[in-house]
């Protein structure tokens, strides 16, 4: 077993974000947040740290690290991106054997067999790792059991040093070490605007059965509002005041008991008080949305303009077997009530649960579009990620063996024999075709241009970009299908459409 002797500190650290561009990080590379809080835990303990996010920077990886000469590299981790993860360990075993190389993030977390497939892995830290990884820097790894949170080989089998109770106190955490980012990120939708990221909750009070969030964090835990605008002042300084997307990682930012409403409002205030040119994205749940309308119109006064909300499905029995927690209804109380204020409904479905028909999936479009009023679509396939009950529940199901397509664009369990896998791509592109109108871009690119300073692009180029991203990363038969179901899709929808119009007109008449 690798390890660093009782007493020798780790002086050199390199994180790295593997390279992956595929699914959503065709529209915006996910900047590595955790890695960053990492950096700042370890700063004041060693000589040098390096972060090295391969999907943003055109960096020579072997260069680096025989320049480095890290004494630990740590390896972010997700499911899907399993293949690069390989590629990565085995890249930086090879440029520097004496090297530990440590995963984190929430797959080697819920799947500590990892250290089994990638025999180049040393260490997986469980869960949380700021301290986890302060500790290995100051104590070493000779005696693993002495730092908790650590799963690790021991006479050929996988060993947890012991659990390590998640941070209660949030505020205490620094912030993440932006200043080790050799460059700016953007977002493909927002030309003109910087792009960072923050998180202002750690855990999941929700059940979700396809979520990893519960099983990685636990129960909600939340930062005060002083803390987050600390930050956000952080941040802005940070793009020298530059116009700001800011996408919150919280799985439910709005959180679902009253002291979170009280947060929010704070925050408001704190935001109200500055004036920045910020625009937020987040994630959230309706029930809380319904509960609370007027937090809503103020969130959006301050900046708060885009709300994505988890529809998942039209169907009762579906939302209850997955723990969703919430009826079609109070979704489309709360989409209508984010419309009313101001801001922009975003919905994320899913198709291929165990035992969906054709019929039930090509129902999304319209009840997306006609019947709840999202403003934009996210239709991805069901998609089993290990180590959370839905892969239990499904695995048997699972035909796909190359994880990279584990990233929701791609079928991966056979929720239906009687759909083909090419049907089930076809599908897809229906949802897409009939959802995404003319009509429904126009409106949209109105209300982006609205928050592009230069108006430097026209925002509907956007889907057609990231579109044909996603297809160039389908096999040839599936690009085919999809597009099928893209055209059918539209024409299924537009004869809806006139189908309604004429039925008004035919009531105006009578």
């Amino acid at each position: 077993m690798k390890y660093f002797e009782n007493g020798i500190n780790v002086s050199k650290v390199l994180l790295i974000k593997p390279k992956f561009d595929s699914g959503l990080s065709n529209l915006v590379c996910e900047i590595p947040l955790g890695l960053e809080y990492i950096a700042a835990a370890i700063e004041s303990n060693v000589s040098h740290i390096s972060i090295i996010d391969l999907s943003h920077s055109k960096v020579d990886l072997k260069k680096e690290i025989h320049q480095i000469k890290p004494d630990i590299i740590g390896i972010t981790c997700q499911y899907a991106w399993h293949n690069e993860i390989v590629r990565t360990a085995r890249t930086c075993r090879k440029t520097r054997p004496e090297s530990i190389i440590v995963a984190g993030g929430y797959y080697p977390s819920l799947f500590p067999g990892l250290l089994d497939f990638i025999p180049e892995l040393d260490y997986i830290v469980k869960g949380e790792g700021e301290q986890t990884f302060l500790e290995i820097c100051n104590i070493g790894l000779e005696y693993p059991y002495k730092v908790k949170g650590i799963y690790f080989r021991e006479n050929g089998k996988i060993k947890l040093s012991g659990e390590r109770p998640p941070i209660q106190n949030l505020d205490s955490l620094k912030f993440p070490a932006r200043k080790f980012r050799d460059s700016y990120y953007t977002h493909l939708q927002m030309p003109g605007r910087y792009y960072d990221s923050i998180s202002t909750t750690r855990g999941c009070n929700g059940r979700c059965s396809f979520c990893c969030e519960p099983e990685m964090y636990g129960h909600a835990r939340q930062r005060s509002p002083e803390n987050i605008i600390q930050e956000i002042d952080e941040i802005v300084r940070f793009h020298q005041n530059s116009p700001l997307t800011i996408t919150c990682t919280d799985p439910n930012f709005l959180g679902r008991r009253k002291a979170d409403i009280i947060r929010i409002k704070k925050l408001c205030e704190l935001l109200e008080e500055r004036q920045y040119d910020l625009s937020f994205s987040t994630l959230v749940r309706a029930d809380t949305i319904t509960r609370n309308p007027e937090l809503i119109h103020r969130m959006v006064k301050n900046g708060f303009n885009f709300f994505e909300v988890g529809v998942e499905t039209p169907d009762k029995m579906i939302l209850r077997n997955t723990k969703k927690g919430q009826s079609i209804k109070t979704v489309y109380k709360a989409i209508k009530i984010i419309t009313q204020a101001g801001g922009f409904p975003l919905g994320t479905l899913m198709l291929g649960f165990s035992g969906q028909t054709e019929a039930q999936i090509r129902q999304y479009p319209v009840y997306a579009a006609e019947v709840l009023g999202v403003k934009e679509a996210a239709f991805v396939f069901a998609t089993p990620i290990v180590g959370t009950s839905f892969f239990k529940e499904v695995q048997h199901l699972i035909f796909e063996n190359n994880l990279a397509r584990f990233n929701y664009l791609h079928p991966t369990l056979r929720f239906n024999p009687q759909i083909s896998v090419n049907r089930m791509y076809f599908l897809l592109g229906y949802c897409y075709g009939g959802f995404f109108t003319p009509r429904l871009m126009r409106e949209n690119d109105e209300f982006y241009e609205r928050l592009i300073p230069n108006k430097a692009e026209n925002p509907v180029f956007t889907y057609i970009k990231f579109g044909l991203k996603s297809l160039g990363e389908f096999p040839n038969k599936a690009k085919l299908a999809f597009i099928q179901g893209a055209i059918t899709g539209y024409f299924a929808s537009r004869k809806y459409r006139e189908m309604i119009e004429n039925e008004k007109v035919s009531s105006n008449r009578s």
